[in-house]
């Protein structure tokens, strides 16, 4: 785990690449300052053996406390589309399962074993997207009513 004392504040970001490929400028300012952690977009991801080499090269100058990471959440936000065919949102995995919480676990677990195998080791995926969507307001799928009808992010 990255400490808050690491000696080089460039530890404390998680970054994003421009490319498929780190650019030799991205290369060099990260050997020099490594970042917290790498997170990968979509125009990142181009093959599966693209990315697996990209993911092995990011590894060896994040060091390995830290993070390759993705936002890899199936319908909208699908940044394996590419790779694997597109993946169903969650709330569409959790209405297709009537509301068991056993579909969307599995759909969550299928997806954690699938970026495990490619070398990513954190998913930006949302953990409280539950409550339906209100049309319209273009924050459908982030912001949602608690219990006590607070809205939290």
């Amino acid at each position: 785990m990255i400490q808050l004392s690491d000696t080089n504040p460039s530890r404390l970001f998680i970054v994003g690449i421009r490319d498929t490929g780190l650019l030799a400028e991205e290369r060099d300012l990260f050997k020099a300052s490594p970042p917290g952690g790498v997170i990968l977009f979509r125009r990142n991801i181009n093959d599966e053996q693209s990315l697996r080499k990209l993911l092995h090269e990011l590894r060896a100058l994040v060091g390995p406390d830290g993070f390759l990471a993705v936002d890899q959440e199936g319908g909208a936000v699908d940044r394996l589309r590419e790779l694997d065919g597109p993946r169903p949102s969650f709330e569409a995995v959790s209405a297709a399962g009537s509301g068991d919480p056993a579909a969307t676990e599995a759909e969550a677990r299928t997806i954690g074993l699938r970026l495990k195998d490619l070398g990513f080791d954190t998913n930006f995926a949302p953990v409280v997207d539950r409550a339906p969507a209100t049309p319209g307001t273009g924050l459908e799928t982030r912001y949602k009513e608690n219990i006590k009808g607070e809205i939290f992010q």
